[in-house]
């Protein structure tokens, strides 16, 4: 072969195997971000998950220590400025959010201490029995009609 055949044959190798470096590199990065945007939904979720803890708590503390209603119309203002203050916020912790905290606490708490019992918490209690209990107990109700 002569030289000029050798080279033209070599660069046409190293075209073909930069083409496949390419692709994999590509399918590599595509690989990448997407693991990196799942990281990313992962940890705003759990942000979100701690963020509503933490309001739960706010909402919770209001209610069970009476403060709206030792520290009068103001309250809600003052904690914001005193909050604010304290973690050194510029923004933030507003009387607006601190106010929904308590609202998120009062409404989804009364729902929670109304919620139906699940089956696992019915502890030792024959479910079984208590299905043909009941029933019996509506036969007999339209027996006595």
């Amino acid at each position: 072969m002569k030289n000029a055949e050798k080279n033209d044959m070599h660069s046409k190798v190293a075209v073909l195997d930069n083409t496949q470096i390419d692709a994999e590199y590509s399918q590599w990065i595509a690989e990448l971000a997407m693991r990196y945007r799942s990281s990313q939904i992962k940890a705003s979720i759990k942000v979100n998950d701690e963020m509503l803890r933490f309001y739960w708590s706010v909402g919770e503390d209001i209610e069970k220590r009476q403060f709206e209603n030792q520290y009068g119309s103001h309250f809600y203002e003052n904690v914001s400025k005193d909050l604010r203050k304290a973690l050194r916020l510029s923004r933030g912790m507003s009387e607006t959010t601190i106010r929904y905290a308590y609202y998120f606490y009062c409404l989804y708490s009364q729902l929670l201490a109304n919620r139906q019992q699940g089956a696992e918490e019915f502890g030792t209690t024959n479910l079984q029995q208590d299905a043909e209990d009941f029933q019996l107990s509506k036969f007999t109700v339209k027996a006595v009609l």
